[in-house]
């Protein structure tokens, strides 16, 4: 097949890395694939595609809603006869079925990365899913997701299907739990320093936890702080957080991290605050490695995590529930998290190996591309 896959970037972020991880698969399946792009100066997965094979398609987007866009898609659709083109996020989604359509191109299937708030649905995400109506299929990312569309938009019915992110579980791979006797638990967080991840509420769990007089525990957090309001607001009400009750030395921002395999095999488990998410690349990063994870009931975690057989679950935003939970992954002691990483890494080699979402994706690509040409 030749396949066109299209996306803003290929920049840092969780999205960006499964794209760059299909277009790498299918290539190396051997898919003739070309991936186009509309932020080229965000090159984070970029080297990784193009060693790979992956025809780079440049474009260089100058406002929020550049028609040049749709043009430039359009020129590389009409120039090159497509089976099947495969695009992710909001944005790159509608760009992709109006290029398509407006050059009688190839079918396009769309890609929801996150999830929606709880709650009536705003208009704008309304607008944005118009174009789901003409694309050949929509895919998400979570079980939970899926079952919110169907509600939202019960058209799409027969057209929609969940696939989860593929990680490199050769890359993530279980190493010897850390040996740290007398020391905290230590607790890895992971993402980018914003709102939405909520990292205060982890903060008010490790005070809630060390109020109670419960074990110590130890967080580092990996992930990039940007320079805006937003971000350092959060590194500020965490630091006011900590402070409270001198618990400073219990946290550690370590920024934007390469080597991510080596932070899981340092911690003792996961920690994701999230409230809303697609499928973080975290939470499976962390159970490929073999740790056990904590996380909040909200997205795919019940599925991903099972009833306490690969981690534990806490209400979303709530310390007290959060600081059960920690209590409890300390209680399980080094044996009871080993177990839990042990279920971690079966789990993950079975449901979340790269090799699973491309088989899932080359699927559907073929038979989406087969019924075009009926």
């Amino acid at each position: 097949m030749r396949v066109l896959l299209v996306i803003d970037s290929l920049g840092w972020g969780g999205s960006q890395r499964q794209m760059a991880n299909l277009a790498v698969g299918l290539q190396r399946r051997g898919h003739e694939v070309h991936l186009f792009q509309y932020y080229p100066h965000f090159d984070h997965y970029r080297s990784m595609v193009a060693e790979a094979g992956v025809t780079l398609l440049d474009f260089h987007k100058r406002r929020k809603f550049d028609l040049g866009v749709v043009a430039a898609l359009r020129g590389h659709v009409r120039a090159r006869r497509y089976d099947v083109c495969v695009a992710f996020l909001a944005g790159p989604s509608a760009f992709a079925v109006a290029a398509s359509r407006s050059a009688n191109g190839p079918p396009v299937i769309v890609s929801e990365r996150g999830s929606f708030r709880a709650g009536r649905l705003p208009l704008y995400a309304r607008l944005q899913r118009v174009t789901h109506r003409f694309a050949a299929h929509v895919t998400t990312n979570s079980h939970h997701h899926t079952e919110r569309m169907l509600r939202e938009f019960p058209w799409l019915a027969g057209r929609i299907s969940t696939i989860w992110n593929g990680i490199d579980t050769d890359q993530f791979r279980p190493a010897p739990a850390p040996q740290r006797p007398g020391e905290p638990v230590r607790l890895l967080g992971v993402g980018t320093v914003v709102p939405i991840k909520d990292i205060e509420t982890l903060a008010r769990g490790v005070a809630a936890l060390a109020r109670r007089g419960g074990p110590a525990v130890h967080v580092d957090w990996a992930g990039k702080i940007l320079d805006s309001p937003a971000a350092q607001g959060v590194v500020a009400r965490v630091a006011e957080v900590l402070g409270a009750d001198g618990l400073e030395a219990r946290w550690r921002w370590l920024g934007l991290q390469s080597d991510m395999a080596s932070l899981y095999a340092a911690c003792d488990a996961l920690v994701h605050p999230s409230a809303r998410e697609g499928l973080p690349n975290a939470v499976c990063e962390a159970l490929a490695c073999g740790r056990p994870v904590v996380a909040t009931h909200a997205a795919d975690h019940a599925r991903l995590l099972g009833e306490g057989e690969r981690g534990l679950l806490f209400a979303p935003g709530d310390a007290q529930s959060l600081a059960d939970a920690l209590a409890a992954l300390v209680a399980l002691g080094p044996d009871g998290r080993a177990r839990l990483g042990a279920n971690a890494r079966a789990f993950a080699e079975t449901w979340l190996s790269l090799d699973a979402c491309l088989e899932q994706y080359e699927a559907l690509l073929l038979r989406v591309a087969a019924s075009a040409r009926r």
